[in-house]
């Protein structure tokens, strides 16, 4: 985890919470042995703890899903990460174990047309929120991209966005810090055509310059 932390990965505070609550939990006996001990029969035992922990509803699947693959990159780094003092392993035990019990995923929500222009419309919406969300639909963004969105990224004339940051929004220890996108992935959208005049008239607004 100190090694994650020194290559500004976020998620590191996340990752320890879990491991701490989900797989040295309970008298879980993975913590108590040395990484080069580990067998895969001790892995498919945490997999079996964590799918008992799903049936009893003690713990949710999406969560449990989570914390195994914490352990998985944690047995893949023992044998290939970069930083030679953590490959302690030959081989991967994790490799060839099958993850928790997956349940149904819920389908998304999303805002019919006709919805999202009484929203825009709605006077007793804020402007400022007005304008977030139009941006938010029309950009495709996700909220820490928006929130780091800069003019210098926004290319009128050719008619693209380029989103290769984010905020962090979620985590307290590094809220507010900007960061790479969530996928690491940097890409370019198109403007569409409805959204054109109302960034025009924001670029005016902001002199072209600062936060979009």
């Amino acid at each position: 985890h100190k090694w994650r932390e020194s290559r500004a990965l976020t998620c590191v505070g996340d990752d320890r919470a879990r491991m701490r609550n989900h797989v040295f939990v309970d008298g879980g006996t993975l913590g108590a042995l040395d990484m080069r001990a580990v067998t895969r029969r001790d892995l498919e035992r945490l997999v079996e703890q964590l799918d008992e922990r799903i049936a009893s509803g003690a713990l949710g699947w999406k969560v449990a899903g989570m914390a195994w693959s914490n352990v998985r990159r944690m047995f893949k780094d023992a044998c290939s990460a970069k930083r030679l003092d953590l490959r302690v392993r030959d081989d991967n035990p994790a490799d060839q174990v099958r993850g928790p019990d997956v349940g149904l995923k819920k389908s998304k929500q999303y805002l019919w047309p006709s919805e999202f222009l009484s929203l825009v419309s709605c006077e007793r919406v804020p402007m400022r929120w007005r304008l977030l969300f139009s941006l938010a639909a029309y950009t495709y963004t996700r909220a820490g991209e928006l929130a780091a969105l800069e003019w210098e990224d926004v290319d009128l004339e050719h008619l693209t966005i380029h989103i290769h940051r984010s905020v962090e929004r979620v985590r307290k220890a590094t809220k507010g810090r900007v960061k790479s996108t969530k996928t690491g992935v940097s890409r370019r959208i198109p403007i569409e055509p409805a959204l054109l005049p109302l960034l025009g008239a924001l670029r005016r607004k902001a002199g072209g310059k600062g936060h979009v």
